[in-house]
């Protein structure tokens, strides 16, 4: 009977505790929005990233993932999806199929 008092007492003590951080949660997700929402913060910063590549690709003959990579400060998948949206915008076109040989150039 103590062990079943026990058990209860420990499942009501983590349901109490996991309202309580879940409610903090969500507090904190409203205090780093700031009203301005996420999403179109993200946008913004993906617009200014894309705009710094297209600048990029229009002073030098070719570029990289690693090119993008470093002058973003992002992880290759990202520099990947920034460059496949900019080739599929026409901006760039990419040389090369696979690998460390691929490269994109500004299409003209």
């Amino acid at each position: 009977m103590n062990i079943l008092i026990s058990i209860l007492g420990g499942v009501v003590a983590g349901l109490v505790i996991g309202f309580f951080l879940w409610g903090k949660r969500d507090s904190s997700l409203a205090a780093q929005n700031d009203g301005r929402g996420l999403i179109a913060e993200n946008q913004v910063e993906k617009a200014a990233n894309l705009e710094k590549v297209r600048v990029m690709i229009q002073n030098q003959e070719k570029i990289t993932n690693e090119d993008v990579r470093e002058l973003l400060k992002v992880l290759q998948a990202t520099a990947v999806r920034y460059l496949d949206e900019l080739e599929s915008a026409g901006i760039i076109k990419q040389v090369g199929l696979t690998g460390q040989g691929v490269y994109y150039i500004q299409v003209k």
